[in-house]
């Protein structure tokens, strides 16, 4: 029986616990899943490239995306904006299931709109001992912004006990079989498969 199409399966975790890591390796891996790109007006930083990575727009065109409702949620993140269009969300649920990477606030606002199509997954680290070691070898973390980073982890982890489910990194590896394995029960869920299953009696009473 073929899985039905359109679940959302939303990823967050406080930066530095791999989210993005554990995500590509999701996308790679599972079938019929296609990451979502998300808008941003952070910098695109060395490999990264526009509408593969994310789409990097002007701070004005986000803001005037926003005016016109062009996003399903967005948020601010440490300094810079990411948002989820609309209309991408919509065009690949047509094709597939979609996974996101996003702010845990943009979790929220998937689940509040989206309802049971959508399954929150909360990435955590080993301890905050861990995560504030990853912050800080970050390539790309700056001191400045450190504080900034550690705070909205700790907010973040405070808000995880709201998520479907809650995934511990300790182990890479262990981290992206757990995803997958829950992935693949969502998919067989009673109340995705109801429509399916209706289809096959109708057809077996109109053969009667």
């Amino acid at each position: 029986m073929k899985k039905s199409k359109g679940i959302y399966f939303v990823l967050s975790a406080p930066s530095g616990c791999g989210k993005t890591t554990i995500g590509n390796i999701i996308s790679q891996e599972v079938p019929e899943i296609t990451p979502s790109i998300s808008h941003t007006t952070r910098k695109k930083r060395k490999g990264e490239i526009s509408g593969k990575d994310y789409y990097f727009i002007s701070d004005k065109k986000f803001r005037d995306m926003v005016v016109n409702k062009e996003f399903i949620e967005w948020e601010k993140v440490h300094t810079n904006l990411y948002g989820t269009s609309k209309e991408a969300m919509s065009q690949l649920s047509k094709e597939s299931d979609v996974l996101f990477i996003i702010d845990y606030r943009g979790a929220v606002s998937i689940k509040k709109e989206c309802q049971d199509n959508a399954v929150t997954i909360f990435l955590i680290p080993p301890s905050f001992e861990d995560l504030t070691s990853r912050i800080k070898k970050s390539k790309d973390s700056r001191i400045e912004e450190l504080s900034i980073r550690l705070g909205t982890a700790r907010e973040e982890l405070k808000n995880a006990c709201s998520f479907d489910y809650i995934v511990e990194n300790n182990s890479l590896e262990s981290a992206v079989e757990e995803i997958q394995t829950l992935i693949y029960a969502e998919r067989l869920k009673r109340n995705r498969r109801t429509r399916k299953i209706q289809k096959m009696v109708n057809e077996n009473k109109s053969e009667t």
